[in-house]
């Protein structure tokens, strides 16, 4: 089942191998030393790997471009500090990002094909839900997605898969804080992506 506290944990994790001795979750002596906190780990084995160029940390003192602020204005403090999910959302990107992350995942350029299927395997039977991912089956493909709520964003990211091999993958990403919707609006983006184009229609001589 989908939590946020495991990615929050998880980060926590690989702080814990990169400091050996600190934390509650590394052994005496270490079984893996990462020389690299969660941030400096996922930048080096997933950001340049995807070839992300516009995707950072919300907090880091030199950001990559200008985040869109929450449309909604509120008179509390849920935007004080976004960064403080962790490994469960202190990330900011932009669609073109999400995209390349889509390609170089199914490409196998971040993990390898095993550890891809793996990864989009459902964990339980009767669930769709596998690491980090929704499956389910569409027209003639499989849909993996994964939506994003946190306050003053909502997220969509999907990737319908063909055969195995072909892919079209769909991201969109609001500054709104409660965006319903999205998912479906990405399976129709993503459905016509794959229909066969009607040269009928689309021919110089059909055109009026």
């Amino acid at each position: 089942f989908y939590s946020n506290t495991n990615y929050f944990l998880l980060a926590t994790i690989i702080d814990s191998f990169a400091n050996p001795g600190v934390g509650r979750f590394q052994k005496t002596p270490p079984l893996l030393l990462l020389h690299a906190d969660y941030r400096s780990y996922l930048r080096q084995r997933i950001f340049a790997r995807a070839g992300l160029t516009a995707t950072n940390f919300i907090d880091d003192p030199n950001p990559l471009g200008v985040m869109a602020p929450p449309a909604a204005v509120v008179a509390d403090n849920r935007f004080a500090n976004p960064s403080w999910p962790k490994g469960a959302g202190a990330i900011q990107s932009n669609v073109l990002d999400l995209c390349a992350w889509d390609g170089a995942l199914i490409k196998g350029k971040v993990i390898s094909a095993q550890s891809v299927g793996i990864m989009g395997t459902p964990g339980l039977p009767g669930s769709n839900y596998a690491m980090g991912w929704a499956v389910n089956p569409v027209a003639g493909a499989v849909e993996y997605s994964h939506d994003g709520f946190i306050p003053g964003y909502t997220a969509e990211n999907i990737i319908d898969l063909t055969g195995g091999s072909h892919f079209v993958s769909v991201s969109i990403l609001t500054n709104g804080d409660y965006s319903p919707g999205l998912l479906p609006a990405g399976d129709a983006i993503a459905a016509n992506a794959v229909k066969p184009p009607d040269f009928a229609r689309t021919s110089p001589q059909n055109q009026n």
